[in-house]
């Protein structure tokens, strides 16, 4: 409410300043805002660090180099549904988590 009574305490001078400033803000915003791209497959195009994962996978198949083993100890009493559920959560509710790379037809990228 205290920008309202802000505003009307302005000089119409300075309130068509103020309209003209956010009215040009907003045609920025616009104009440097993201475009969505027209589909021209079911498939999404690979970011540059899962074209990097998918080369490397290519060159050496057996690496293990991206897997990262890891211990964790934990005390207390255990929850084995808590458990469950922190494991298949990130992969249920991360689109990045449950994508698949296939290689193209065509062998592009």
């Amino acid at each position: 409410m205290e920008i309202t009574k802000r505003i009307a305490t302005l000089s119409p001078e300075k309130r068509e300043l103020l309209i003209r400033s956010l009215q040009n803000k907003t045609t920025a915003t616009s104009a440097s805002a993201i475009r969505v791209r027209p589909r021209t497959s079911d498939r999404a195009p690979c970011s540059f660090p899962q074209q990097r994962l998918w080369f490397l996978q290519q060159l050496e198949p057996s690496s293990c180099a991206y897997n990262m083993p890891g211990v964790l100890h934990l005390n207390g009493p255990f929850n084995e549904a808590a458990m469950a559920l922190a494991m298949i959560a990130p992969c249920t509710s991360r689109l990045c988590a449950r994508a698949s790379i296939r290689p193209a037809r065509n062998c592009e990228r």
